[in-house]
């Protein structure tokens, strides 16, 4: 159950899979789509008067370079959230996306219930994780195994810290785990990104991985 409401735009070729699930939506409580598309272009002439938290956004559509339209969108709402409807596994259409800072992965043949749960974590300011995303970063991890820039030294408590975002924890349950405040385990959020040079939490994780901080 969302804690709060959210407002949702979708953004999907297909009119009826559109329609049908802006209607599946629109049913739930504390969901309401503010707008829907049936491309970026649509959606970014109208971004600028739209008040809304999260983007529902189909991987493929014709004729379009969705990494580029959603760098663009990003730019513009830097605190919108995203979501990526797939069809296929194609892994190398979204190296691309996981630079920009999405927030997951969801298939357009999952129960859509699923998509709820997904609304859930990322309302929350989380990463959704699947098997699809962890191998997406897991294969952005292989090409950064073949950096040589020298690993930046993080402390033990940087790396519990990541251990816990990794596993889904919000900033509160992991200051009550490491007993800091919410403010300090923010500031050394912030301070990592700064250091390792990541924009956002994605960033941390790919860097975690690619030098074994993390594993799979």
């Amino acid at each position: 159950m969302l804690s709060k409401s959210i407002n949702v735009a979708l953004v999907d070729h297909h009119s009826l899979f559109r329609k049908t699930l802006s209607d599946f939506l629109s049913r739930q409580q504390q969901i309401s789509v503010s707008f829907e598309a049936p491309n970026l272009d649509i959606f970014l002439e109208h971004i600028d008067h739209l008040l809304i938290d999260l983007l529902v956004c189909d991987l493929y559509i014709p004729n379009t370079d969705i990494a580029a339209s959603l760098k663009i969108i990003k730019k513009k709402k830097p605190n919108l959230r995203i979501l990526i409807l797939y069809a296929s596994t194609d892994i190398d259409k979204v190296e691309d996306l996981l630079k920009i800072g999405i927030h997951g992965f969801v298939s357009k043949v999952d129960d859509a219930e699923r998509l709820i749960y997904a609304i859930e974590i990322v309302s929350s300011n989380n990463i959704y994780q699947t098997q699809f995303f962890t191998e997406a970063l897991y294969k952005e991890r292989e090409k950064l195994l073949n950096d040589e820039t020298e690993q930046i030294k993080l402390n033990e408590r940087d790396i519990k810290v990541l251990e816990l975002l990794w596993d889904e924890k919000s900033n509160k349950e992991i200051a009550d785990e490491i007993f800091l405040s919410v403010r300090s385990v923010e500031k050394i959020r912030q301070d990592i990104k700064d250091r390792i040079g990541a924009k956002s939490t994605i960033g941390i994780f790919k860097y975690a991985l690619s030098k074994r901080i993390l594993t799979i």
